[in-house]
């Protein structure tokens, strides 16, 4: 596990401790434990992947001049348990010099999501992939997948730069027909701040998948006018390339996680914009919709505000 901040708790500020574990036969739950006092469970039912647990470390709940040790146990779904290495922190007696609380300092953080296909059900027999995108100016610690509520895996990153792109995969056979499954994402950065993705809803349908198969597949790219940098009062110009065999339906270009712009039954679509002041950086993509429904899109691409 991990801390947002490792420097010492000042009164009346507090932090946050990471407790992440996997299970090869399926993690069950996750315990958190301060100086050996459980603090907080996370049950997972038998879920696979890599899980988080946290617990909010509040100064003002522990005595100044102690160091607090802070572990987690790990239980699988046949009782075997492994505690972590103990983390430790101190809290101090004095209060901070300052009304904030610096444990969450940091800076952008921004999060996007595109799926495989581009529906609202699929069959007993389809599988739905959905993709979270994260950028971070401090640095992407992790991204956090969750199904109706409940975290079902989570991407972890040791080299925090740059974008990052987790995903799951959604089978029709795992869920009865009827069902709804709303999934969204968490994204952490380096200091601990967060932002959530909007999230997708499909359902399942009973039979079987009646959509052909994409035997040919999308080719997408997207290029900008400013690739050595922006200033704050120049345009921005994207411009997205596309081919598909089967039919384009649709080009849609993205601006910092968000569609910006949609051109239908063409191979070519471009956007210009005016980047919002406080950005440093414009993060773009594109995708192509081609007329089966399938989904291309290319990697997430960044240029910097110059000044």
């Amino acid at each position: 596990g991990w801390f947002d901040s490792t420097n010492a708790l000042n009164r009346d500020t507090e932090t946050v401790f990471h407790g992440q574990a996997w299970a090869e036969r399926g993690l069950d739950a996750i315990e958190v434990y301060v100086n050996n006092t459980l603090k907080r469970t996370c049950d997972f039912s038998t879920t696979y992947g890599n899980q988080d647990c946290t617990l909010t470390i509040r100064a003002n709940d522990y005595a100044g001049g102690t160091t607090l040790s802070v572990k987690v146990r790990a239980i699988d779904m046949n009782g075997v348990s492994t505690y972590g290495d103990a983390k430790s922190i101190y809290v101090n007696t004095s209060s901070s010099n300052s009304s904030t609380n610096t444990t969450n300092t940091s800076g952008e953080v921004k999060a996007w999501e595109w799926t495989d296909k581009d529906v609202t059900s699929i069959t007993l027999d389809q599988t739905y992939t959905y993709h979270a995108g994260a950028w971070a100016e401090k640095g992407v610690k992790s991204v956090t997948m969750y199904a109706n509520g409940a975290a079902v895996y989570t991407c972890s990153y040791y080299s925090m730069s740059g974008n990052k792109d987790c995903w799951i995969r959604i089978d029709g056979r795992g869920f009865a027909a009827g069902s709804t499954i709303f999934v969204n994402a968490l994204v952490r950065d380096a200091n601990g701040k967060e932002a959530w993705t909007t999230g997708k809803t499909v359902s399942i349908t009973s039979g079987s998948a009646t959509t052909a198969t994409d035997t040919n597949r999308s080719t997408i790219s997207v290029s900008t006018n400013r690739d050595s940098g922006y200033t704050s009062t120049q345009l921005v110009t994207l411009t997205a390339n596309a081919a598909d065999a089967d039919g384009i339906n649709r080009i849609e270009i993205y601006v910092n996680g968000k569609r910006v712009r949609v051109c239908s039954n063409t191979t070519v679509c471009a956007h210009t914009t005016l980047p919002e002041s406080t950005d440093k950086y414009l993060v773009y993509s594109a995708s192509i919709v081609d007329k089966l429904g399938n989904i291309t899109s290319t990697d997430y691409k960044q240029i910097a505000r110059i000044k």
